[in-house]
């Protein structure tokens, strides 16, 4: 018997695909939900045509539109920025470990921008937090203040990991810290642990 050709298998792949997609309604409750079609749909491997300017892309979309960031004519701050970006619609879709990764990656650019950096250490610390890795998430809380000593993001997630971790000196260091960048942090930092 003779292997089919890409052809043949590109058409088999459509095919299997489209009845996939005709049969979605008959599928056992639970087995595949709206979420998996919508990603499906929106995946580049799976799309039927381009998708529009401006729209929001799937995750291997942008992952493969990555391919033109090794640009030399990028400044470090145009590639963190890039990254910053492709970690938040990775954070999104609740995909925190790739967001860590995409985070990190602006990061290694060393740009000299205090704000991005501080931008990509508190989103780090935010991805770190809700996988339960609230050490890291603290560390670079840390790191954040050192970029933009009043990105008050920075503290609110400081004061969270050390929640979690129990350090209750620590959220109070991290509390009176922030009081003194903003008074708006008291009232969320109170808030949130009201609810």
């Amino acid at each position: 018997m003779a292997a089919p050709t890409p052809e043949e298998l590109d058409r088999n792949l459509d095919e299997f695909i489209d009845k996939l997609i005709e049969d979605k309604d008959n599928l056992p409750k639970g087995q595949l939900d709206e979420a998996f079609w919508k990603d499906l749909e929106g995946h580049p491997f799976f799309l039927k045509e381009m998708p529009e300017e401006g729209a929001e892309l799937h995750p291997a979309t942008a992952a493969l539109q990555a391919l033109q960031w090794d640009d030399d004519e990028d400044t470090p701050l145009d590639k963190a920025t890039k990254f910053k970006e492709e970690g938040n619609k990775y954070f999104g879709y609740k995909k925190y470990r790739n967001a860590i990764l995409a985070y990190t990656e602006g990061i290694k650019q060393r740009c000299t921008d205090p704000t991005i950096n501080a931008v990509l250490f508190c989103n780090r610390a935010a991805s770190n937090f809700y996988l339960g890795n609230y050490r890291s998430a603290s560390r670079d809380c840390v790191l954040s203040r050192k970029c933009k000593p009043d990105h008050l993001k920075a503290y609110i997630k400081g004061a969270e990991s050390c929640m979690k971790l129990e350090k209750y000196k620590d959220v109070q260091s991290w509390c009176s810290s922030g009081l003194t960048v903003s008074f708006s942090f008291l009232i969320y930092f109170i808030y949130s642990y009201l609810k």
